[in-house]
């Protein structure tokens, strides 16, 4: 580790050898540095071992690589390799930085070197680039074997286009709870979201193995979703998961079954059932129909669970490479023979990652031949009338020129599950959850769905940034640096949250290395954001970094240190006086201490009234700014450094009187206002804290007066400012007040209100205004806390004013929507970050009227779909004993009455008794339950034709069989007036005369009545 030092500290005299040049890693280089030039070589050699090795292993070359470029950055060889390495790593895109400075080195460098710059150039959707190297590898005579030039350069100009058109969704990491700083993927869904099962790479697998590729084996991890959020995974116990790879394919719509992949026999296809809360042994699925010597890589059910769709590269029936079949179950409960989709969806290319939605007819599957923009895209397409329509390319940024496999749908529709290696995942591919949004339309219409897809949702854009790909390019900048322990400087493996400020939305999140302590993310440029740090066993950290706008591509360096909880004290005692920098004479004045660093204030109080001393207790280990201000005085900025393990720091500030009068400013800004009790209205004294956001220094300080709470200061217009007010009895107040610029004196008000206790917390407010006229509107409010998935406040704004304010509870995710007649919907979402201290989120919500116009809808062609399916409806609910309401495990039977066929077949959970199936709208359908010792229970259930996804509950209690117990035959039907039975009541007949048969001595008496949909 020190010889890694030393070879990073001397990358400066490094750097002056051969700027233009490929420079060897040859002693002569580098007069002087002998043992650092065979350390270097060490490096290359370690890395090579792992790059000379299979394509799977050579991104473990990386570290060793990099140790040996940080010395010498100007060898053609050395960063061609880190190229390749990084094109067989998660972080493909990074490829492109060492293969250009290669190809600058050296164009000969490689015979391929034109083709994997246009590959890393693709990948970076740089296509202009990939295309014009992709034509010059066209005159390469010995091409790399399957490459084919042209093909490559009708992706590249496939996602120009989808680029160009991107569609309108939200992209969002799933979140520190799932995703790991390891490898997750493969996810898979029940229909109703309530379960997801994923597949892993971390430490815990079982068996604790690391593979041939230097990662753990793959192992499945389950996690539930419990009031909105996902609950802590958990690892499947054998025998689901081996010693082996056991990794995720796909589950049943009800949760109760599960595809999983060996990768014995070339790769097979096992099946396991969930029986209460244990998983069975994993089997092969589909009996002979599925596996064979060759590859089966992925399986998912129909939702009838009558039909099998598998993916296989059997020679003997496939189209070229992978292919997409299904097997359909017979009459006798056997699988058929597998059957080739054909060519509509199969192409002489590679086709994977198959999902069949629960609406029973749209397939979604990803392929390398379809009209793809790289590697594998993923597909829609519809079965109608017999046929599977032309499968129909998802758009950017849900595809992109990586491999983009494993996708799944929610039956509602809203959400698609896929694992990507964005810049913004926590490991190295994580889990995302995208939302489709639809087209822009003029108007917005008055159902939950249609609400969610409109254009014209005013502020839509703000609480997308930063997940959303904008229309036109933004600069972006890199966030980098370090977490390390304050004491030791050890790294520390820490969870960092990005928030932007003005709009309150969370930016990213991650975690640092856990051997470095090294992070990275891409952050939109030209935005303030606030960071915020934690480990377990460290204090919390929370800090700004202001990202200024720039064209060019920009890095922004942070470096985090945070104190451990329960060691030695780690805080030292600042203390000092104020005094008249002539008489000597104590001053009565306000002490700011703001941490350099993250620029928080740590604290503020008031000298002594006869002795100008203060005292206060700082965090060590840190530099601060310091702020003094005495009334008459001009304000004394200045700095102290507290190094850890000082009791104490003391500072003199003596301040030279204003004899001058101050200039007059022509716009400058009276800012004004009352600091009072939030509670009881009562004024109050308190020292207030005036920053310039942009410069992070402080602007001024002074305390409100104690008889009124009133304050005023001047302040130069055109700038937004952070305020913050201190008082020893209540929590922190921390805000921000807009002042506009102007050529003309403006008094702009600002009051604050302090709240005690409990009742400190997070307000919600903000003014309700037309959009064309700014005059305020008395509108309808409703506030969703999408983490409790439920309705939070509801509220008006105020007639006169349009203003509105509410108290809600921070750390939480919501969604506002506003109504008023004559205007159209508005709906955006605001994330409150967690904060101890007072705070208040300012929501202005500006609507737009609605005219006939703005009634019809833009056309656009094509029009993406407004969410990924529809129509579907999932029946669900809970089998109990009717008397001790005890889950039970029984047999489900639904019947399409119309058609009288069983369209479902299956078991409720043993452990929960819960059941849920997925079933076509717009149908009558029996549903018939049995268990041993128990009457048979029937209900006729009515599915509405729904243009939208619904869930239908329906419980079910079922009588033990007992003397006096009744039952109703509600699937026996008549013709209407007449005592004709239809076809339709025999399935409800049989299964009595079945009841009777079982129990011979049982003796019944029936009675019915006629009804034309009733029953009998």
């Amino acid at each position: 580790m020190k010889r890694l030092l030393k070879l990073i500290l001397l990358l400066i005299p490094s750097l002056m050898y051969g700027q233009q040049r490929n420079v060897e890693f040859d002693i002569k280089n580098f007069p002087g540095e002998k043992r650092a030039v065979k350390d270097a070589l060490k490096f290359i050699d370690a890395g090579d071992s792992y790059y000379l090795g299979e394509d799977y292993v050579k991104y473990m070359a990386i570290e060793y690589y990099l140790a040996a470029q940080a010395f010498n950055p100007n060898n053609a060889q050395l960063n061609f390799k880190l190229g390749i390495c990084y094109l067989n790593s998660p972080n493909k895109f990074k490829a492109l930085e060492y293969l250009k400075r290669s190809y600058q080195l050296n164009p000969k460098i490689d015979a391929h070197i034109a083709f994997y710059l246009g590959e890393a150039y693709h990948l970076n959707h740089q296509f202009d680039d990939a295309i014009k190297f992709y034509t010059m590898y066209k005159s390469v005579q010995d091409k790399k074997i399957g490459f084919n030039p042209d093909k490559r350069i009708q992706e590249c100009n496939t996602g120009k286009y989808l680029v160009a058109n991107p569609v309108r969704v939200i992209i969002e990491n799933i979140g520190p709870v799932v995703n790991s700083r390891y490898r997750e993927y493969a996810a898979v869904i029940s229909a109703d979201e309530s379960i997801m099962l994923f597949t892993s790479r971390r430490p815990n697998t079982t068996g604790g193995a690391i593979a041939d590729d230097g990662m753990y084996y793959e192992d499945i991890y389950s996690t539930t979703k419990q009031n909105g959020a996902w609950t802590e995974p958990v690892r499947l116990p054998y025998p689901v998961n081996t010693s082996e790879h056991d990794a995720t394919i796909a589950l049943s719509p009800d949760g109760q079954k599960l595809f999983i992949y060996s990768n014995k026999d070339e790769g097979d296809i096992l099946i396991s059932s969930l029986n209460g809360e244990v998983w069975s042994k994993p089997e092969p699925a589909g009996g002979n129909a599925i596996n064979t010597p060759y590859s089966e890589v992925h399986a998912c059910f129909s939702f009838d669970e009558k039909s099998i769709y598998f993916v296989s590269d059997n020679p003997e029936n496939s189209l070229g490479g992978f292919d997409i079949f299904v097997t359909r179950m017979g009459p006798d409960g056997k699988w058929g023979k597998a059957e080739n989709l054909g060519p509509t969806i199969n192409t002489p290319y590679d086709e994977e990652g198959v999902y069949m939605h629960a609406d029973g007819k749209t397939m979604y599957f990803s392929s390398k031949g379809h009209e793809t923009m790289g590697h594998y895209d993923i597909f829609k397409s519809v079965y109608e009338n017999g046929q599977w329509s032309k499968p129909q390319n998802l758009g950017y940024p849900i595809n992109s020129a990586d491999k983009d496999v494993f996708f799944v749908v929610s039956a509602s529709g809203k959400h698609g599950y896929y694992s990507s290696g964005k810049m913004d995942a926590i490991g190295e591919t994580d889990i995302y959850m995208i939302s489709m949004l639809g087209p822009e339309k003029e108007t917005v219409l008055n159902t939950e769905d249609q609400l969610m897809l409109s254009s014209k949702v005013d502020e839509q854009v703000l609480f997308l940034e930063p997940r959303i790909v904008e229309r036109a390019p933004v600069a972006t900048a890199i966030l980098k640096g370090i977490v390390r322990d304050s004491v030791s400087k050890e790294p520390l493996n820490a969870l960092l949250v990005v928030t932007e400020v003005k709009a309150n939305e969370i930016a990213a999140t991650f975690q640092s290395n856990a051997r470095t302590g090294r992070f990275q993310s891409a952050l939109p440029a030209g935005k303030r954001y606030k960071i915020t740090a934690t480990v377990d066993g460290y204090s919390y950290y929370s800090g700004y970094v202001e990202i200024p706008l720039s064209t060019n591509n920009q890095e922004v360096e942070k470096i985090i240190e945070l104190n451990k909880l329960g060691g030695k004290a780690v805080t030292t005692v600042f203390k000092g006086v104020l005094q008249d920098s002539v008489t000597f004479k104590g001053l009565d004045g306000i002490i700011v201490v703001k941490d350099r660093q993250s620029q928080e204030l740590e604290g503020s109080l008031r000298t002594s009234a006869e002795t100008g001393r203060f005292k206060m207790e700082i965090t060590s280990g840190r530099t601060y700014d310091v702020f003094a201000v005495s009334e008459g005085y001009p304000h004394y900025q200045g700095s102290i450094v507290v190094p850890v393990g000082v009791a104490e720091v003391e500072k003199t500030i003596r301040l030279l009187i204003n004899t001058e009068q101050p200039p007059v400013v022509q716009g400058a800004t009276v800012l004004k206002g009352t600091v009072s009790d939030g509670n009881t209205n009562t004024p109050l004294e308190s020292i207030v804290v005036v920053t310039d956001r942009v410069q992070k220094k402080i602007v001024t300080a002074f305390t409100s007066r104690p008889e009124d709470g009133k304050y005023k200061t001047l302040l130069p217009a055109g700038k937004t400012y952070g305020i913050s007010a201190f008082r020893e009895d209540y929590p922190l107040y921390a805000g921000s007040v807009e002042v506009p610029e102007s050529t003309v004196n403006q008094e702009v008000t600002k009051d604050i209100e302090l709240f005690k206790g409990a009742l400190a917390g997070t307000i919600l407010k903000g003014t309700v205004t037309d959009s064309a006229t700014g005059l305020p509107l008395n509108a309808l409010i409703v506030i969703t806390d999408l983490t409790q998935n439920e309705v939070s406040k509801t509220l008006q704004s105020n007639a006169r004013t349009g203003k509105y304010r509410t108290p809600i509870a921070d750390g939480r995710e919501y969604e506002i929507t506003s109504n008023l007649e004559g205007y159209n919907f508005y709906l955006s979402r605001v994330v409150v970050p967690a904060s101890s201290a007072y705070q208040e989120i300012i929501k202005d919500i500006l609507l737009s009227r609605s005219t006939l116009a703005s009634q019809v809808e833009k056309v656009k062609e094509p029009e993406p779909p407004k969410s990924f399916s529809s129509e579907v409806t999932i029946l669900k609910g809970t089998i109990t004993d009717a008397v001790t309401k005890a889950p039970l495990q029984a047999n489900v039977v639904i019947t399409d009455n119309e058609k009288n066929e069983t369209v479902a077949t299956f078991q409720s959970n043993a452990a929960t008794g819960k059941y849920l199936v997925s079933l076509p709208s717009g149908k009558n359908y029996g549903i018939a339950v049995t268990m041993e010792g128990y009457l048979f229970y029937s209900v006729n259930v009515d599915l509405p034709k729904a243009r939208t996804y619904q869930e239908i509950v329906q419980d079910v209690e079922l009588n033990k069989l007992e003397i006096g117990k009744k039952i109703v035959l509600r699937n026996i039907f008549y013709d209407f007036d007449k005592a004709t039975l239809r076809p339709q009541s025999v399935a409800e007949l049989d299964r009595l005369v079945k009841l009777l048969e079982m129990n011979p001595r049982m003796r019944i008496e029936i009675s019915s009545h006629t009804d034309n949909v009733g029953s009998a």
